[in-house]
């Protein structure tokens, strides 16, 4: 069986060929009247039509009564495609070997399970036949790892569409190594898979500075989730569940827990989250261009209180919610330009200035969660470049970001630190398995 792209897989064909065909999807979109209806028919349970006349059931078939049902089966004819952009199902099904009737009837059964213009680029599909040049037997289509739309097509003629959930198995991995030049590229390097490395990065992001407190010679511990299907064959990379990073003597270890009343997230051994109530740089990739405090203003050329941070970065990228809370601000002045102002809990208060844009949805009184893109670098207002300044206030007075140790966002208790503790044994013991 072998991939190939629709244009590569389409036959040759006249023009003649292509216009009656082009004809007949015309008269069958556009003119559906004009289809006989001995040929095609769909049974509907009318009872539950008429209790909820807007849904698509999920019984719906189509029956062709032309179909011989005394047709032998003979060996499977399997085709390959990967949808393009602009590909769509239609299409993808005519280059593949399917008339213009079978494809529309095939379109039609896939949609009483699910949408085909919400198909994207990447999505395989695959027909199977019976045999080279037989019937059509099934169209499948891929998803992702583990859920496909099918639409099959039995011995007497009858399309019925179903979703396909594949059963994955986890098997945990671990990998260990030194930071050599940078923890991102050794990491790499020992093999760690690059979601996992992003992943290691943003948890310890809150705590490290990766241009000054990484050194060559600090360690690293990964634990992550491999998904195999049902075969035994690899999928893809699943979730983090430990991590530990040796910085200068002292150890940072992180292990993956699930509260009762909460979202997954990563605990130090204390139970105490490594995620702080604040992040220190709401921009990832920027370059601290301004510090905290009294400096000669480049444009003003006067003396004054930087009342924050300045992060050069690129016009356009993503800005990120310093934490949970809700928009209090979203406006333009001369001083500020394109800015958002963001009130946290425990009288915490920040401010994003200079964008070039907002992101959708960004109103007064919309609640943000920590990393939520909100806007995009610029350099609107009074500004010398495209960068981000960034506030942080407590209690009506600003703060050093850059200095200041916020709270964490979480510190177990009762309960769920016994159940935490738990995961944790497991958790030790499963990397000493590994080992």
């Amino acid at each position: 069986m072998s991939r190939r792209s629709f244009l590569a897989s389409k036959p040759v064909v006249t023009v003649l060929t292509v216009s009656a065909m082009l004809g007949m999807v015309f008269v069958a979109v556009f003119l559906p009247g004009a289809i006989p209806e001995t040929r095609v028919r769909l049974r509907v349970d009318t009872d539950k039509a008429l209790e909820s006349p807007a849904r698509i059931l999920p019984d719906k078939v189509i029956e062709l009564t032309e179909f011989d049902p005394h047709d032998p089966i003979p060996r499977r004819f399997v085709r390959t495609a990967i949808l393009r952009r602009g590909d769509s199902l239609f299409a993808g099904l005519l280059a593949n070997g399917l008339g213009a009737s079978d494809a529309l009837t095939v379109v039609r059964t896939f949609e009483s399970v699910y949408d085909p213009r919400r198909l994207v680029p990447g999505n395989e599909l695959i027909i199977t036949f019976a045999g080279e040049g037989g019937p059509l037997r099934e169209v499948s289509v891929r998803l992702g790892s583990t859920t496909s739309i099918s639409v099959t097509r039995d011995a007497t003629g009858v399309y019925a569409a179903s979703r396909v959930e594949r059963r994955l198995t986890r098997e945990p991995r671990r990998v260990s190594g030194n930071v050599a030049n940078s923890l991102y590229g050794s990491a790499l390097a020992a093999g760690v898979p690059i979601n996992t490395v992003v992943r290691m990065i943003q948890l310890y992001s809150f705590d490290i500075d990766f241009q000054r407190d990484i050194r060559q010679g600090d360690f690293f511990e990964v634990v992550y989730e491999r998904l195999y299907d049902e075969a035994g064959n690899y999928v893809r990379d699943g979730e983090l569940v430990f991590v530990e990073l040796g910085v200068g003597g002292r150890a940072y270890p992180y292990y993956r827990f699930k509260p009762s009343d909460g979202e997954t997230d990563f605990f130090d051994p204390d139970g105490t989250t490594a995620r702080k109530s604040l992040l220190k740089t709401p921009v990832d990739g920027a370059r601290l261009s301004s510090g905290f405090g009294m400096r000669m203003h480049p444009i003003l050329g006067f003396s004054h209180l930087h009342q924050g941070v300045d992060f050069a970065a690129p016009v356009g990228t993503p800005i990120l919610a310093a934490g949970d809370g809700v928009l209090s601000f979203i406006g333009y002045d001369r001083i500020n330009g394109n800015h958002i102002r963001i009130r946290h809990v425990n009288g915490y208060m920040t401010l994003y200035a200079h964008m070039s844009s907002y992101a959708r949805g960004m109103t007064v009184g919309h609640r943000v969660r920590q990393g939520d893109v909100i806007g995009f670098v610029g350099s609107t207002g009074l500004s010398t470049g495209p960068h981000l300044h960034y506030e942080v206030h407590h209690n009506g007075r600003p703060i050093n970001p850059a200095t200041i140790e916020f709270p964490p966002g979480r510190v177990l208790e009762h309960d769920e630190l016994s159940r935490f503790r738990t995961e944790r044994l497991r958790i030790d013991l499963l990397r000493e398995e590994l080992s």
